[in-house]
């Protein structure tokens, strides 16, 4: 098979089988998991990871400066986030831990730090900078006991991989490895447009404020929901649009273009 038929084959297969129509009733039935399967498309757990490429690159972010200051700044705001809410010796779970880009913020601290990876490779890399670290080479909904009750869950770029039918179960998840009182902080792509609304690509999901808001509040207290860098509020989508740093202002898949979401599990729960 040629190039040109394998890529038109592919084109052809993504519109059949990733496309808004299917998309609802792959969601509906629990099977929106099958595109990212049948397509090869996103599978995070087989990338390789390329020594001539940096940790940052591997995992997806660009060594442009101006990604790069996004990154450090969200790296930092996670970090004072727990050394304002957390108590020496209490335990954080980076879920998508990767290269170990931003547990590595920890290694002075005192907290206890685990992580979790789809990437086998990725997670072998971590453990070369994470010399304290607990980590581990799973899927955190369906393969991943958690060890212990944790005081803060942290995610970063990872919710573009889970499905639909699969948010509330990965929220319901977090909150039982959560200890009472316990903390969620995650940085998410969120809709951009009301395509996105439709689910338009299973394979890297932009979701909407106001949809994780309807799953999170029925178990969690909302500290913080909003746009990562400037405070912005949007409901369904967001009109309000950052373009990748490469001066054509045609591209939003740029990290500028997230959500942080910081929960709280209510201090009474069991």
């Amino acid at each position: 098979m040629t190039v040109f038929v394998r890529k038109l084959a592919n084109k052809i297969a993504s519109v059949l089988l990733n496309n808004p129509t299917t998309n609802w009733i792959l969601i509906v039935t629990g099977y929106d998991h099958l595109p990212k399967e049948a397509l090869r498309k996103n599978n995070y757990n087989k990338r390789e990871y390329l020594d001539k490429l940096s940790p940052e690159e591997n995992v997806g972010y660009s060594l442009i400066p101006e990604i790069q200051k996004l990154v450090d700044a969200a790296q930092v705001r996670l970090r004072t986030f727990a050394v304002e809410h957390l108590k020496d010796g209490q335990a954080i779970l980076d879920i998508g831990c990767g290269t170990g880009l931003f547990l590595k913020r920890f290694n002075e601290d005192s907290f206890e730090i685990y992580g979790i990876d789809l990437n086998r490779a990725f997670l072998d890399k971590a453990k070369a900078i994470l010399p304290k670290a607990h980590l581990f080479n799973a899927n955190y909904l369906t393969g991943f006991s958690a060890p212990r009750k944790f005081d803060l869950i942290c995610s970063f770029s990872v919710t573009m991989y889970i499905e639909p039918s699969r948010m509330k179960a990965f929220f319901d998840k977090i909150y039982d490895d959560l200890n009472p009182g316990g903390y969620v902080f995650i940085q998410y792509s969120h809709a951009m447009s009301f395509t996105d609304l439709l689910y338009p690509e299973l394979t890297y999901i932009k979701y909407s404020p106001r949809r994780i808001d309807k799953i999170v509040s029925q178990k969690f207290i909302t500290i913080k929901h909003e746009h990562f860098y400037d405070g912005h509020k949007v409901g369904w989508y967001d009109k309000e649009r950052y373009y990748f740093p490469d001066g054509t202002n045609t591209r939003l898949d740029t990290l500028e273009n997230s959500f942080i979401l910081i929960l709280q599990k209510p201090s009474n729960a069991s």
